[in-house]
């Protein structure tokens, strides 16, 4: 619309020079060709610097959007021939198309008027109205942009600021990989863990710890549960050491959580999420019996009393609803089921500070290498660094669509800018015979302003 409506001022600047030419006798196409010079060095100028700015754009994206967690194998983005040779044509068309109806306004217009006028009487009625009706037009679609760009911002900052269900300051995360050569069984994870937690405890500033299998924000493994003769349903599957839920701060609801007394050869409990208990229990799920379907690793049915629910955990973020998830006691994974859980992933170790984490790195790599000398520690930071890259891809939109808005809203002044800048040129002679007629500067201010105000 921009472009439309320069091609459409440039015509109507060009009117009186092109009514001299026809009335000497030039061609049509020597009176077409000065308006479709123009359109073809502004649609090259204009495709060049537009490529120039997206590739500036997309050395920016390249080095702080495209990043494999958000995209997967899309890495690197660049501007293909194929996108320059469209940009052109299009530029090159939008071009043609408004030098074109400029023209063809142009040619509406009656000579002998323009001869009269000697190109004094800038716009006709008609050409400021399909001026003015452009750029309204565009305010209107820039100002729709701004909005929604606006709310989608402030959707984004609210979502940002809701609560994933557990508290990720001042805690410590790291992962372990334990061989099955040294660590076959359940059994002996559960050693491994007591031992590496005993030692975290007793280090100053530590002020709980706790091991789980998967991050706090990432999906646990899916098994299959059954409660008495329903059909069976699916739901993440995730165990944690006793005090886990202590060290992430999840909130405990109802029942109790788990203790040294739920240990292999024990009752098999398990602790339920709120999530889970309304869609499968909305009675409550206190003292109820679950089964856990272990016929896919060639197991028997486990059989499960669940004894708590807590709060519910965002592990995809605060925009997605939280899945059931079932939680159990390490020490009571079926060694078979354990075998499969250690393929999907690894031990993570969870230590709340009463400092920053980060001064808390070197005793978490002393503790494991007291505990187990071979064994790597891995992915060692702040929980808190975590959250932010989840976080990330959602503060990116926020930052893009606020770019977007601002560019639309630039587009749109600039237009307004322009008309109202020929407007009031082409005015010139009007407001001298004004002003000569005792109009003060501060009226015919005000009547320039008018114009712009009117369209915005």
């Amino acid at each position: 619309m921009n472009i439309a409506n320069l091609m459409l001022q440039r015509t109507v600047a060009h009117g009186h020079s092109q009514a001299i030419r026809a009335a000497l006798g030039a061609s049509s196409l020597r009176t077409v060709l000065p308006i479709m010079g123009e359109a073809i060095l502004v649609s090259v100028l204009g495709t060049a610097l537009g490529l120039a700015i997206a590739a500036l754009c997309l050395r920016w994206a390249n080095a702080n959007v495209m990043r494999p967690e958000w995209f997967g194998f899309i890495t690197h983005v660049s501007i293909q021939p194929l996108a320059v040779a469209y940009c052109a044509t299009a530029s090159a068309l939008v071009m043609f198309f408004a030098a074109s109806v400029g023209l063809w306004r142009a040619r509406n217009q009656h000579a002998v008027r323009e001869l009269v006028t000697g190109g004094r009487g800038g716009q006709t009625v008609a050409s400021g109205r399909l001026s003015k009706a452009l750029v309204i037009l565009q305010a209107t679609l820039a100002t729709f942009l701004l909005i929604y760009s606006f709310l989608f911002a402030l959707s984004e900052i609210i979502i940002n600021r809701a609560p994933l269900g557990f508290s990720y300051d001042h805690v410590l995360t790291a992962t372990i990989h334990p061989p099955r050569s040294q660590y076959p069984d359940t059994s002996a994870l559960q050693a491994l863990g007591q031992r590496v937690l005993d030692r975290l405890r007793a280090q100053p500033g530590i002020v709980a710890a706790g091991i789980m299998n998967g991050s706090p924000l990432a999906s646990a493994v899916t098994l299959k549960f059954q409660r008495g003769a329903a059909p069976p349903f699916a739901a993440q599957y995730q165990f944690v050491t006793p005090d886990a839920f202590q060290t992430l701060r999840i909130s405990l609801l109802a029942g109790r959580g788990f203790n040294a007394g739920d240990r292999a050869g024990a009752e098999p409990v398990a602790i339920v999420n709120t999530s889970f208990q309304k869609k499968y229990f909305t009675a409550g799920a206190l003292d109820h019996r679950l089964d856990l379907i272990l016929h896919h690793v060639g197991l028997p049915t486990q059989r499960l009393r669940i004894v708590g629910e807590v709060n519910d955990v965002h592990v995809w973020g605060p925009g997605s609803p939280p899945p059931p998830i079932v939680y159990v006691p390490m020490a009571q994974v079926p060694n078979g089921l354990m075998d499969v859980l250690r393929q999907y992933g690894d031990l993570h170790i969870l230590a709340r500070t009463s400092g920053a984490p980060e001064n808390y790195l070197g005793d978490l790599k002393s503790v494991l290498g007291r505990v187990a000398p071979g064994l790597a520690l891995l992915h060692l930071r702040p929980l808190a660094g975590r959250v932010n890259e989840v976080f990330a891809a959602n503060r990116m939109l926020t930052m893009i669509f606020g770019f977007i808005a601002f560019v639309a809203l630039a587009l749109s002044s600039l237009g307004l800018f322009a008309v109202v800048s020929t407007s009031a040129t082409a005015r010139t002679r009007e407001w001298g015979v004004r002003a000569s007629l005792g109009a003060s500067p501060a009226r015919l201010f005000w009547a320039v302003l008018r114009i712009g105000l009117i369209q915005a």
